[in-house]
């Protein structure tokens, strides 16, 4: 079919012509072709957390099981730090690019710490992400491990020494301090990204620090000092949550029950509300390698689901910080005094951490009785300002010298073996209450 000819056009208005190859219409303007149409908005700008994993082989990570499937994929908002190990102890090449040290890399089990124990190895810390990831939807994290396998807080004495203890340095003594070491990679990491957020710290040790008498307090001190050592006070409120060792290896060495409370109390020897343990004794099973202190593949993740659980409801550990934080009278809270009630009720009814709560009720009436007369308004109840020599005087003169004269007591009786607590709870209930009988049935008097 033959086409009519093409108008002219006279440049000024709109008209109909033909598209002789196409045979559509086509409305042409005078000012040529219609604008194409605006880009789609940029995808909104995620915010930035920093999540931190300390401890040993438990924190790295030692499953030796196949992964799942999913995890042999990357999330796409979950990024790591890489250490630039590119092959696990045994010289097994990872199943990914680690690139060089510092790099910022997808985050893939096995995580980058300072040694991998197998390809196939997963961890808690990829799980706790991808929970925290589920609910904020506007949020990317990078994780950063500095956990080390057969590590704590012992001076070193032979072969690669290291510690967690900041206080051992020089290189005559140690090869590398791995808190050091672990606050300047967050240091580096926070600097190169001034809107990013300390996320939490998570951590999993101990079974190396069996028998160590002062571990409760050198694990608070390690609290205490990485959050005044992350740089620009990014991590004055960062969470810590502390996963227990594994129960079966634990009813095996009963040794390692000192280790397990300080775990479980570690709240109370910080002395605040953001420090919490995660109970992981509802986990069984362990890897097949001879050692009986690693969990398998579905306890890391349990665990995982465990510390964000505890993370965002706080309900692993009683909040023993709101026995020894003072309050101001101006305080929306309930006084010290008044809570008392809620938290022994919430104290867990089995375990080892089962001290009887008495001597918490004790320390708890004493500190509402003294607060005023030992600190100076709205400062923080201390043990070190409630040890001091005028806090005796004032306790000896309303007490008498022998009660309640300090509260390291009370921080002994909490990490002491269940027995033990038992016996000191029995022995003060003797001198405070010396009219009341003996009980003749049982050697320990339940309260």
């Amino acid at each position: 079919m033959d086409l009519p000819p093409f108008p002219e056009h006279d440049g000024t208005s709109s008209e109909l012509s033909v598209c002789a190859s196409t045979g559509r219409f086509v409305w042409e303007k005078k000012h040529g072709p219609p604008p194409p149409p605006p880009p789609p908005p940029p995808p909104p700008r995620l915010r930035k957390k920093l999540l931190i994993v300390g401890g040993q082989s438990n924190a790295a990570g030692s499953s030796l099981e196949a992964q799942l499937p999913s995890e042999q994929v990357a999330h796409p908002r979950l990024k790591q730090v890489s250490r630039g190990i590119a092959a696990t102890y045994s010289g097994e090449s990872l199943p990914y690019d680690a690139g060089k040290a510092g790099d910022i890399i997808p985050a893939r089990d096995p995580l980058q710490s300072l040694g991998i124990a197998s390809p196939n190895s997963v961890g808690f810390a990829r799980t706790f992400c991808e929970q925290y990831l589920a609910e904020h939807p506007d949020e990317e994290i990078t994780i950063l491990n500095g956990a080390m396998g057969g590590t704590g807080f012992r001076p070193p004495t032979s072969g690669w020494r290291t510690t967690w203890d900041k206080s051992i340095t020089g290189d005559d003594v140690v090869d590398l301090n791995l808190y050091a070491q672990l606050i300047h990679d967050a240091n580096e990491v926070l600097r190169a990204n001034p809107d990013m957020e300390v996320l939490a710290f998570l951590w999993h040790q101990g079974e190396n620090d069996t028998g160590l008498v002062a571990y409760p307090q050198l694990l608070a001190k390690l609290v205490k000092d990485a959050r005044v050592d992350l740089v620009d006070e990014r991590g004055a409120s960062m969470p810590f949550i502390c996963g227990t060792m594994l129960k079966s290896w634990r009813e095996k060495n009963a040794a390692t029950e000192y280790i397990s409370n300080s775990h479980k109390w570690i709240s109370y020897f910080v002395g605040d509300s953001m420090t919490h343990c995660a109970d992981c004794d509802e986990i069984t099973g362990t890897t097949p390698d001879g050692m009986g202190v690693h969990f398998t593949g579905d306890g890391y993740r349990r665990m995982g689901e465990i510390m964000y659980d505890t993370f965002t409801k706080n309900r692993s550990t009683p909040r023993c910080a709101d026995i020894i934080e003072r309050r101001s009278p101006s305080s929306s809270e309930q006084p010290v005094s008044e809570r008392r009630a809620t938290s022994q009720e919430s104290l867990p009814k089995n375990g080892p951490q089962n001290f009887r709560v008495r001597s918490r009720a004790a320390a708890a009436t004493y500190s509402s009785q003294n607060a005023a007369a030992t600190t100076s308004p709205g400062a923080p109840l201390t043990f070190e300002s409630l040890d001091s020599a005028e806090a005796r005087r004032q306790r000896a003169t309303r007490h008498g010298p022998s009660r309640y004269s300090t509260l390291r007591e009370e921080m002994a009786l909490a990490a002491a073996p269940t027995a033990l607590a038992e016996a000191a709870c029995f022995a003060r209930r003797r001198r405070d209450h010396p009219q009341q009988p003996t009980p003749r049935t049982r050697v320990f008097e339940r309260y």
